[in-house]
């Protein structure tokens, strides 16, 4: 294949988020329930990430490998760290409810 990715960890990421995030929701279903849709989800929204990630960013640099790992190696950092600034936004946003 001679592609170069090191944005799968990104794929990993905004997959167990989606997942995470589904489980919240059904909070008061059962674990069973809750644990199989979380799964589905995170294989749907990670798979999706991932072929949006090829056919955007990867596919137009398939005979550049310096771009493709220059893309890839940017990449691998942004859904994390938007992951994190939703987190930290939705507990501050508790916090401040609660108290």
């Amino acid at each position: 294949m001679r592609v170069l990715n090191f944005a799968h960890g990104a794929f990993f990421t905004v997959a167990a988020y989606a997942g995470w995030s589904a489980s919240r929701l059904l909070a008061g279903s059962a674990p069973e329930v809750r644990w199989a849709v979380a799964v589905l989800v995170a294989i749907a929204i990670g798979g999706a990430f991932a072929a949006l990630t090829e056919v955007l960013l990867i596919r137009p640099l398939y005979s550049r490998h310096v771009g493709q790992v220059l893309v890839t190696w940017a990449w691998r950092w942004r859904p994390s760290r938007s992951c994190k600034a939703v987190s930290a936004a939705t507990r501050s946003r508790s916090r401040c409810r609660s108290g």
